[in-house]
């Protein structure tokens, strides 16, 4: 396999746009503690609590209480994991990747990557993009940012190598399905961001 000739590649970057997501201010501890108490569950928990408190039923309004704080506690799990993906994402952009174009392996800028690119990722890289596994050398990823599960996981050929995770050992070439904010990691930047997320070619196709 080849990969890509440059002008492909600048075809469809032209055509699909550039690996990157609109950029945002991550937010401070603040804000993101905010949003956790602006979750659904969490509020209603409020208002139990004051209701019992009112009707002086102390039982109730302790046990409504005692539910909160868990609800806040998991809202600001979600909340930060949000936020790493957010950051994550602007990170990508100033990164290099190693991409098969006319023939041979070379370094590019993440944000000229496109869909079709055969890319190489070694122990210890980011994947730069959501990759398709064609080639899978003992290789096992960190796909704490996404799931918050820390224990590596074993990756073989068709598997997905989603942007923003660890090549935690071994080698994989892969093939970019999606880029920018159609990847997973593009996702929850979107929702952080309350913006529609773009469908990949790929997945329309599909």
């Amino acid at each position: 396999m080849d990969g890509l000739t440059s002008a492909e590649a600048a075809a469809r970057l032209a055509r699909y746009g550039a690996n990157l997501t609109p950029g945002q201010r991550p937010a401070g501890g603040w804000q993101i503690a905010a949003r956790a108490f602006l979750d659904p569950m969490v509020g209603l928990l409020i208002v139990a609590a004051a209701t019992y408190i009112a009707l002086g039923d102390g039982l109730d309004a302790g046990s409504a209480l005692l539910a909160f704080v868990p609800g806040v506690g998991g809202g600001l799990v979600r909340e930060t994991r949000t936020e790493r993906a957010v950051r994550a994402l602007r990170d990508l952009g100033a990164t290099r990747a190693r991409v098969l174009r006319d023939g041979r392996f070379s370094a590019i800028p993440t944000e000229t990557l496109v869909l079709g690119d055969r890319v190489r990722c070694v122990e210890g890289d980011i994947a730069p993009a959501d990759l398709q596994v064609a080639r899978a050398t003992h290789a096992f990823v960190d796909r704490s940012l996404l799931t918050g599960e820390s224990v590596p996981e074993s990756l073989g050929g068709g598997g997905l190598l989603a942007a923003g995770t660890v090549l935690d050992a071994g080698q994989v070439d892969g093939d970019v399905v999606a880029t920018g904010r159609a990847t997973e990691l593009g996702r929850i930047g979107g929702m952080v961001q309350g913006g529609s997320v773009r469908r990949s070619p790929m997945e329309v196709r599909a």
